[in-house]
């Protein structure tokens, strides 16, 4: 008996005895409700929680305060571990050291599909298609339903059956005779005589049919071979499929059907008569520029040719044939280049056939979810590379979105980051639909628009790191908004205001040259050594302002550098905190003059973690071993010659300040500035990164698990020590949406730090949907198109003085 049969009963409990009524409904609250227990992974205090499924649920909360750490690292990770216990032993035996999250009981853990903000590297010819789950859609509708076209000639290329050619022939005039010809080549004496060997006794040359033995060679003409004479009638059905079977098989695939005065070409295989061209058979992969068959010969599919767009495929990376191709009168490298606004509305006029209406239904789908989502300026073969990393987390969040799975939990970390309030809007809805197909959604937000949508809150806190981890708020929207914790006194509107300088500016910066299509003014004037926002809604123009500002300074006469703020991934695998802020070069070098590694012999070189010498070789210093499980992600386990703790047994028992290498690393940033005080250098960074924000991060950990919004922030850190060291005069840094995965009670702290940035003498520029940011900058730039218009226009909502 399944749930609903249950609750039917439970409908009818009259005719149950009570101790039956009891026990069903016991199991179906069981069922309704993911119960976590004695959650303590990272900062979690304890946490005891019941989750509805079934049902849109927010964790809020300040950075730092333990969202992420009961969401992704422990219930994901749960998830995950208890799904690959159940494959065979010899999987079992290579997941035998994965660590379990730290927690009492979790009952009722649906499976998990988790999609967090941590930013990873693509490959450099992936496209914005792949990563958001559409290219196969389009390519399969193209390629199955689409009509191949001669690339020369633009004429529409078909392959036919042997049946259909036999109807299409008995479509003729009834009573007329036909012939039935194969070409055979040119008329060279040795062509002649293998026709006749092969029984054929009539050629077809210079548009006369002539017997073979008669037929004067001429190497210079083609000739066709008559295969039969036919009088069109039903009842010749069977002779016609003999003689266009031997046809076919004589032309090698080609045949004619002469009749009075006309030539019908045939083709089993698809090829243009006229311009005398073999073309491939029209298929899927023909569309793909990462098949042979599919890229474009000149810059084999990468699209661009020494650093500018390929001419013969237009930057698309397609082939002369896939470029051809039409579905609809459209062909594919039109939607492949061409923005996805730009034919969406198209798409949704097609009737689609029987052939393309499960494609182009899942099409139409897909795009609507990328609309949604603010992605509709991109194209489907725009670079992954070159897109925001908000706009790479939301590509793959429509992947996610666009399955059709029922019955799993949706763990998502803030899939509204980068989007204004209107398309915020329009993903709470996309996600109140997952919940109505039957799943459930679990969700890492700050944004107004889905937490007033969601069935279930809990707000985590206080602070952040150790002063966090504890569950302030746990309920439905109408309470939090009744309460005083952070966030129900931000829904009322009952936060302070955000301070806001009255800073002078320095002087002015001019961008010239923004006359075009894209753009309604001429020059942009950028007031020097103040906070100044760009606002507008998604695709206005503030991240393109953003690259001219950045070349425009770049190119400038002067030595003043751009420094862009972003939340890429780091290069290396072994890149952390240590190493991205330069701390560990100098905490490398105080271990290396303490007496111990004297007597040793120890250098710096020999606390690296990315070369040899001290670090432990089997996890490359790493601590743990990654484990390759084909088409399922790779599992992370801790390492068994070291333990985890990276180095090398020697190396190990070398201290600073009471502290050895790997307890150094396993410090937070909070902690590590108590243990290393004193030391100007250290301090100085330290400082920085607690300033930021990321005092709860461990010094050792990996770039690769922070999200997007901690790494920009990390990036804000290394940048605010560089000036306090005396570096970086005149600088301008670019930083987009700064507020990503900052709750509303973080923001002074962020917009101090571009406050202090400014203080030491730079210039900061930001794009931002938070009005409490705009409101708070010394300049603010809107940016904004007028309905049906596709240039940008510029108003200084408030110039800096």
């Amino acid at each position: 008996m399944d749930q609903d049969d249950y609750r039917r009963t439970i409908e009818h409990e009259m005719i149950m005895p009570a101790t039956a009524r009891f026990a069903c409904k016991k199991w179906v609250e069981a069922l309704g409700f993911l119960k976590v227990r004695g959650a303590r992974e990272s900062n979690l205090r304890s946490v005891n929680l019941d989750l509805p499924l079934e049902r849109l649920i927010v964790f809020t909360g300040p950075s730092g305060s333990g969202k992420s750490s009961l969401a992704f690292d422990t219930l994901h990770a749960e998830a995950q571990r208890r799904y690959l216990n159940a494959f065979s032993s010899r999987m079992r035996g290579l997941l035998r050291s994965a660590r379990r999250p730290i927690f009492s009981s979790i009952d009722g853990l649906p499976p998990t599909i988790g999609l967090d903000q941590r930013p990873r590297a693509l490959p450099r010819a992936q496209r914005v298609g792949r990563v958001a789950g559409v290219d196969e859609v389009v390519r399969l509708l193209w390629g199955r339903a689409g009509t191949l076209h001669c690339p020369q000639c633009d004429e529409a290329i078909r392959s036919w059956t042997h049946d259909e050619i036999v109807a299409e022939i008995l479509r003729l005039p009834a009573d007329e005779r036909v012939t039935l010809e194969a070409p055979g080549g040119q008329a060279s004496a040795g062509v002649l005589d293998e026709i006749l060997r092969a029984g054929f006794s009539r050629v077809r040359v210079h548009d006369k049919v002539v017997r073979v033995d008669a037929c004067v060679p001429d190497p210079g003409a083609d000739l066709r071979v008559v295969i039969d004479r036919v009088r069109i009638h039903p009842d010749r059905r069977p002779r016609l499929q003999d003689a266009v079977r031997l046809a076919l098989e004589t032309g090698e695939g080609v045949l004619v059907v002469v009749t009075e005065g006309t030539s019908l070409w045939f083709a089993s295989t698809p090829r243009c008569h006229p311009c005398q061209i073999k073309l491939p058979v029209l298929e899927p992969s023909l569309l793909d520029v990462r098949s042979h068959e599919g890229r474009c010969d000149v810059c084999e599919g990468q699209g661009r040719e020494d650093g500018v767009a390929c001419a013969p495929c237009d930057g698309s990376g397609l082939g002369v044939v896939a470029r051809a191709v039409r579905w609809s009168g459209r062909r594919f490298d039109e939607v492949w280049i061409a923005p996805l606004d730009g034919w969406a509305s198209w798409l949704s006029t097609q009737t689609p056939d029987e052939v393309s209406r499960v494609p182009h239904g899942a099409l139409a789908r897909r795009v609507e979810v990328l609309l949604t989502l603010g992605l509709g300026e991109l194209s489907l073969g725009h670079r992954a590379r070159e897109v925001s990393s908000g706009e790479r987390q939301r590509l793959r969040l429509a992947r996610q979105i666009s399955s059709d799975l029922s019955g799993v939990l949706y763990v998502l970390d803030e899939p509204t980051s980068c989007l204004d309030n209107t398309q915020a809007a329009g993903v709470a809805q996309l996600l109140k639909g997952l919940v109505e197909a039957g799943n459930s959604v679990l969700v890492v937000e700050h944004h107004a628009a889905v937490i007033q949508v969601a069935d279930h809150v809990v707000e985590f806190g206080p602070g952040a790191g150790e002063a966090g981890g504890a569950v302030l708020f746990e309920g439905d929207v109408a309470a939090l908004e009744g309460s005083s914790t952070p966030s129900g006194l931000w829904l009322q509107g009952a936060l302070p205001e955000l301070a806001r300088r009255m800073r002078v500016a320095t002087g002015r910066f001019t961008v010239a040259g923004l006359e075009g299509e894209r753009w309604a003014e001429r020059e942009v004037s950028l007031p020097l050594g103040q906070v100044v926002a760009l606002t507008g809604g998604n695709g206005a123009g503030k991240s393109l302002l953003l690259r001219h500002l950045g070349q425009a300074w770049a190119d400038s006469d002067d030595a003043r550098s751009v420094v862009w703020v972003d939340g890429e991934p780091a290069q290396s695998a072994r890149s952390n905190l240590s190493t991205y802020t330069g701390l560990w070069t100098e905490l490398r070098s105080l271990m290396a003059a303490t007496r111990e590694s004297r007597v040793r012999g120890f250098k710096p070189g020999t606390f690296s973690l990315a070369k040899r010498g001290g670090r432990c070789e089997s996890c490359g210093g790493q601590g743990t071993v990654s484990i390759d499980l084909d088409f399922l992600p790779r599992v992370s386990i801790p390492c068994e010659v070291c333990s985890g703790r990276r180095f090398q047994a020697d190396v190990l028992q070398v201290q600073w300040r009471g502290h050895a290498p790997d307890q150094l690393l396993a410090l937070t940033v909070e902690a590590a500035h108590h243990v290393l005080a004193g030391h100007p250098k250290l301090e100085r960074i330290l400082r920085s990164l607690k300033d930021v924000g990321l005092g709860y991060v461990t010094l050792g950990q990996s770039l690769a698990t922070l999200s997007g919004g901690e790494a920009k922030r990390l990036h804000l850190a290394r940048e605010l020590t560089r000036l306090r060291g005396g570096e970086g005069a005149l600088r301008l840094y670019l930083v987009e949406h700064p507020e990503v995965g900052l709750h509303a009670q973080d923001l002074p702290r962020q917009l101090g730090v571009l406050q202090q940035l400014v203080d030491e003498g730079a210039t900061v520029c930001f794009t931002t949907h938070r009005q409490e940011l705009a409101d708070a900058s010394d300049a603010v730039l809107h940016l904004h198109r007028s309905h049906g218009e596709k240039v940008v226009r510029t108003r200084w909502v408030r110039q800096g003085t």
